[in-house]
C-alpha cells in the first residue's frame, strides 16, 4: 500500500510545471514503548522499515515522519528510514500542555535526535491543539541546529450535526504562515482540517510577505487567537509538601 501510494503521488508530482517533492508519511505505531508499554526498539524498527521501504520504492523523496510523542519511537523510525536509504524530516506533535504526550518539550527535540548516524533534513512540529499553540512551539524551538518545520492544525474541530467542522479560515491560516516565518519556520504547512482554499491562501501570504519582527505570545494571540494550552515551562518547581509528624 506504501509503494503504491507513493506511486500515485509520484506520477501526479512528475506532470507539475515545476519540482515537486514527495513526501511519504509515517506515524506512530499507537503502542507504548517499555517500560509503560511493550514496545521495543527492535519491533518498532521492524514494524517500520517496511512501509519506507515501500515508500522509497515508489518514488517518495523523503519519509515525512510525523505526530510523534515519543523520542524512544521517533528514533527508532529515523533509524529505519537511514537503513532504507530514505531522507527524513521529524516533527512531534505538542498537544498536551505544551508538551508531547511523552513529556518531550519542544526546546528538547533536537537533542532527542542529536546521536543518530544520519541527521533529519528538518525537525519540527506538526498537528497538536491549533494555529497559535504550534506557533509557540515554534518559538521554543528557537536556536534548534536543524531547519524547523511546522504544520498546524486548521484551527479547532467541533461538530455541526454529524460533520467536523475545524474553525479555521483561510485568513487565519494566512496569518499563521506569515508568523511561522517570521519565527524561523523554514517550512511551512498545515495539518487536519487544511483544505487546498487554506493552502492557496498560505502560499499567496507567503509569497507576498517580507519577514518580520520575531513573534512573541502576545503578537501570536492577537493575529492567530488565544491559546489552547499554557506555554511550556522547564524544570517547573513543584509545591513543598508538609512533613508529616
Amino acid at each position: 500500500m506504501a509503494k503504491r501510494a507513493a506511486e500515485l503521488a509520484r506520477s501526479v508530482a512528475d506532470r507539475a510545471p515545476r519540482p515537486v517533492v514527495v513526501g511519504g508519511s509515517v506515524g506512530p505505531t499507537g503502542e507504548l514503548f517499555e517500560p509503560m508499554g511493550t514496545l521495543t526498539k527492535d519491533a518498532a524498527i521492524a514494524s517500520f522499515t517496511p512501509q519506507l521501504q515501500g515508500l522509497r520504492d515508489g518514488g517518495a523523496d523523503v519519509a515525512w515522519i510525523e505526530t510523534l510523542s515519543s523520542p524512544e519511537e521517533a528514533r527508532a523510525a529515523a533509524e529505519a528510514a537511514i537503513a532504507v536509504g530514505l531522507p527524513y524530516v521529524l516533527t512531534y506533535s505538542f498537544d498536551t500542555a505544551g508538551r508531547t504526550m511523552m513529556g518531550l518539550m519542544p526546546s528538547a527535540a533536537a537533542a532527542s535526535v542529536a546521536e543518530l548516524a544520519v541527521p533529519p533534513l528538518a525537525l519540527g512540529a506538526n498537528c497538536g491543539v491549533g494555529a497559535p499553540d504550534i506557533l509557540v512551539s515554534l518559538t521554543e524551538m528557537h536556536g534548534s541546529p536543524f531547519p524547523l518545520v511546522t504544520k498546524g492544525n486548521c484551527g479547532v474541530p467541533h461538530f455541526e450535526g454529524t460533520e467536523a467542522v475545524y474553525s479555521g479560515t483561510p485568513e487565519l491560516m494566512a496569518n499563521y504562515a506569515r508568523l511561522a516565518i517570521d519565527g524561523g519556520a523554514r517550512i511551512v504547512g498545515g495539518c487536519c482540517g487544511t483544505t487546498p482554499e487554506h493552502l492557496a491562501a498560505m502560499r499567496a501570504s507567503i509569497d507576498a510577505h517580507e519577514r518580520g519582527e520575531y513573534p512573541t505570545h502576545d503578537t501570536i494571540r492577537a493575529k492567530v487567537g488565544p491559546l489552547k494550552n499554557s506555554a511550556p515551562v522547564a524544570h517547573a518547581e513543584r509545591p513543598a509538601r508538609r512533613s508529616r509528624r
